[in-house]
């Protein structure tokens, strides 16, 4: 059984063998582990990175055009 690589795809005839770009997480993950951090360092880490993404793209998709309003 010939295994497959996932960013293999041969389509007619087509051979795509460049590997995909890594993710952000992935980039972060691998970094902390040369550091050789605790997991749980890891973890923590990883998740802040998500609320920090997950609370700036909620605050540039609301709102008209990304302006301060002053209270």
């Amino acid at each position: 059984m010939i295994r497959q690589l996932p960013w293999v795809s041969i389509m007619a005839g087509e051979i795509n063998s460049a590997p995909p770009a890594p993710k952000l997480l992935d980039l972060v993950s691998d970094c902390l582990r040369l550091k050789h951090c605790s997991i749980r360092s890891e973890t923590q880490y990883l998740q802040w990175i998500r609320r920090l993404i997950h609370v700036s793209w909620q605050t540039t998709s609301e709102g008209d055009g990304g302006e301060v309003q002053q209270i």
